[in-house]
């Protein structure tokens, strides 16, 4: 079962069930949609068409298991997800080495302790100036780490 419930003026929560628990309760997923399209709020049938398409996407997402609540789950979390269900599938192993080093030795202890939806484009500008900050080489030299570096972390 799915459902969409307005929430505000232009915010609605899509609900979809995804099975039922342990002690035989539903589990729910439900994900917050804003729209800030004026043209679309205007009419209702846009809106609906919209919100229903946003809904079978999202059921989509949560019945094949791909749905991760960015609330709930920090950066770490997510890395490791992500290498046992994408990286070690599509990628070479020297690309997973080069990623797992500067995940290991700069993004992960600047971004690891943090929940997925609390990562905001300032803290990503902000990491990747500190980056060329002396001290943040690993070898001991008090420079910081060079462009090509910096833009490999980037990308990463």
């Amino acid at each position: 079962m799915a459902s969409i419930e307005k929430r505000g003026k232009n915010s609605f929560r899509l609900v979809v069930e995804a099975g039922y628990g342990a002690n035989n309760k539903r589990i729910k997923k439900s994900k917050t949609i804003r729209i800030e399209d004026e043209s679309l709020l205007r009419t209702t049938k846009k809106i609906r068409d919209y919100l229903n398409e946003e809904l079978v996407k999202f059921k989509i997402e949560v019945e094949a298991g791909e749905y991760i609540a960015p609330e709930k789950m920090l950066f770490e979390s997510f890395v490791r997800e992500w290498k046992e269900k994408y990286a070690t599938k599509h990628l070479e192993p020297t690309t997973i080495n080069t990623y797992e080093r500067h995940l290991k030795n700069h993004i992960i202890p600047e971004f690891g302790h943090m929940k997925l939806n609390q990562i905001k484009p300032m803290h990503i500008l902000t990491f990747l100036d500190k980056l060329a900050q002396p001290g943040m080489r690993k070898d001991n030299k008090k420079v910081g780490l060079s462009g090509t570096s910096r833009r490999y972390i980037h990308i990463e």
